[in-house]
């Protein structure tokens, strides 16, 4: 198989282009062949783009991970709606296409992480809709050191409200986080994680658990920024719109003002986050981690029948909104 790497410094992810179109057996002994070497840059570059290989359903893309010899794994208490399409193999996201999804490190809130996804592309977007990626180790090199000892020391209590119900594309619902309709049994499935559950009105659960900010790269040892505190915090969504967009301070702040004063009112964020010792996180230091994320933040266009590997340690991911069809297919990596 001809590979060719093409990468510059600000690149990320690296790219193999291969240009030989091979088949399916080429490809598989390249990548059974090849694999410790495909980690090792994996774990080097964050993330890796295969074009070329014109993978592009769901079943190729479970023999490419069988390939690579890494076992996929299930999507235990995500938060993220998508589909199961194949075993262990699922739409990539089903949040609507106009909302953005903001760079997070898959399931760092949880004990249940994968080390690492995998995402193939069937149908490229019309318009937008590209997976951007930021490196967390460079993130966490850049953050206030006053910022990074507070949450090492502190770690993050995290909240989650689930509602009732199947099928809920912007709100992930209790019965399709734990596949059933029994409360005993997600007692006893949240029991077994180390979350606490309980029940509010109109049926909504609560989970909360406890989680570092830092962990160490299984593979490298070295250091990463590994959490959600960024996306728990209840302004999320309005300062994802500010990110890189100084003019929508005051809408922000508007949004924080009505939150404070017309909770009651407003429509209900299923997320909540403060240090572990219970203190809160005031919003300037997250608006700094969601500045420093954005800064580090790098995109490519997706093609028909690419393969993107993302060391979920290494690098955070996202989606930009999209018009058009789009499909992207995703497997999650239970280890390296």
């Amino acid at each position: 198989m001809n590979v060719t790497e093409v990468c510059s410094e600000d690149t990320l992810p690296l790219c193999l282009q291969i240009t030989d179109s091979p088949s399916v057996d080429a490809w598989g002994q390249w990548l059974e062949d090849n694999a410790s070497e495909l980690k090792q840059k994996l774990a080097q570059h964050g993330a890796l783009l295969l074009r070329g290989l014109n993978i592009s359903d769901a079943q190729t893309m479970a023999l490419f991970c069988d390939k690579l010899g890494s076992e996929r794994m299930d999507y235990p208490r995500g938060t993220s709606p998508r589909s199961e399409v194949d075993d262990q193999v699922y739409t990539s996201t089903e949040v609507p296409a106009n909302l953005p999804l903001p760079i997070h490190t898959e399931m760092s809130y949880t004990s249940l992480y994968p080390q690492a996804l995998v995402f193939c592309c069937e149908i490229p977007p019309q318009q937008g809709g590209e997976t951007p990626l930021a490196d967390m180790r460079k993130v966490l090199q850049r953050l206030p050191q006053a910022l990074v000892k507070n949450f090492s020391e502190k770690g993050i209590t995290y909240h989650q409200y689930c509602p009732p119900g199947r099928g809920n594309t912007r709100t992930k619902t209790w019965s399709d986080m734990f596949s059933t309709e029994d409360k005993q049994v997600v007692a006893a499935k949240c029991a077994e994680q180390g979350v606490s559950v309980e029940w509010l009105d109109r049926d909504i659960a609560k989970l909360t658990n406890n989680a570092p900010a830092i962990r160490e790269h299984p593979k490298t040892g070295q250091p990463v920024w590994f959490n959600q505190a960024h996306v728990f915090y209840p302004t999320m969504s309005a300062e994802f719109l500010y990110i890189g967009r100084p003019w929508m301070a005051k809408a922000v702040r508007l949004y924080e003002f009505l939150l404070e004063h017309f909770a009651d009112r407003m429509p209900p964020y299923p997320y909540g986050c403060s240090y572990g010792d219970g203190s809160p996180i005031d919003r300037e230091t997250i608006l700094a981690i969601r500045e420093i994320i954005w800064d580090e933040t790098r995109t490519f266009t997706w093609q028909r029948g690419d393969v993107l590997i993302v060391d979920n340690l290494a690098a955070g991911h996202g989606r930009l909104p999209y018009r058009g069809p789009r499909k992207i297919l995703a497997a999650l990596l239970k280890t390296l």
